[in-house]
Formats: C-alpha cells, structure tokens, sequence
C-alpha cells in the first residue's frame, strides 16, 4: 500500500549522551509505542560538506542508544532524533516493527545510503512512498529551523518504475 510519511526530527545533539537524555525524556512522555528514527552525522564547519553515517529505528527509544555500536562510532559527531508525525497503517502488521517506521527507516536508508548501515541499503521500498522531513529547535521543540543542506526534504520513490522523484 503507498504510503506518505512525515517525520519530525529534533537536533542537532553534539554528543550520544544528550541524544540518550533527550530519548529517555521522549520515553518517559509516552507510555504508548513509539515510532522513532535517528541518525548520526559527520558535521562539517560547512553543513553541505556534512554526511550521514547512519539511521535507525526504535519502538522504544529510552533505553536504545547504551551500547550501540554504530551511533557511538566516533565518525559521528552530531545527532538527530526523528518521530513519525503521520497515521500509522491500519489492519494487522506482518512484522514486529509498525509498517510505517519500518518503510520509513529503509527508504531513508537506500535513497542517502549512509556509511555505517550495511543492511538495506540495495533494498528499495516495495511500494510507493513520500517522506517529508521537517526539522525543529531542539531546545524548545516548537521553534522550526531550516532543513540542513545535507538532508533532502523530501523523498519519493514510485514503485513502478522502480525510481526515486
């Protein structure tokens, strides 16, 4: 089924420890699943010269970042955290990651191809989907701040002829 995808990313974080502050914060709000994504980035003094070195997925961000390996990689110097603003799909699930956070992160992962992610980088999505990415202050969460040069706002990928828009 298409599907079109906001996310709303908050950043950036300059260390993995006020990432995993701010994720245990979201955590502690929401007692329902959440449908959160990240990335780690190379930052540059230039931020078109930036690059993005990975993206994840989490259903349960307060307790995801301890150990994990690719987002302590010291190639990363900043941070952002994503949330699914969008509806989730209806109707019963085929895995155990909700089908939009699932769509979104392999989407995302395929179209930037990011240094550090070694899986789904050559499976693109199997239907069409449209993410949109708006990116907020970080400090107050309502003030919105310009999408950095190094993070397309919007994706497309059409399904059929196999694409990206």
């Amino acid at each position: 089924m298409p599907i079109a995808i906001i996310v709303e990313w908050y950043g950036p974080y300059t260390s993995i420890e006020g990432l995993k502050e701010e994720a245990i914060a979201w955590g502690k709000k929401s007692r329902t699943l959440t449908r959160t994504l990240y990335m780690g980035i190379s930052s540059r003094e230039a931020l078109a010269e930036s690059s993005i070195n990975y993206i994840g997925l989490s259903t349960s961000p307060s307790s995801r970042f301890g150990k994990h390996e690719k987002m302590n990689d010291p190639i990363n110097n900043a941070y952002y955290l994503g949330e699914i603003a969008t509806a989730g799909l209806s109707g019963r699930r085929t895995l155990k990651t909700p089908t939009d956070l699932h769509t979104a992160e392999g989407a995302l992962i395929h179209k930037l191809q990011p240094t550090l992610n070694t899986s789904r980088k050559r499976t693109a999505p199997k239907d069409c989907v449209v993410i949109y990415s708006r990116f907020w202050d970080m400090n107050d969460g309502v003030t919105p701040i310009p999408t950095p040069e190094f993070f397309p706002e919007l994706i497309a990928y059409n399904s059929y002829t196999e694409s990206w828009l």
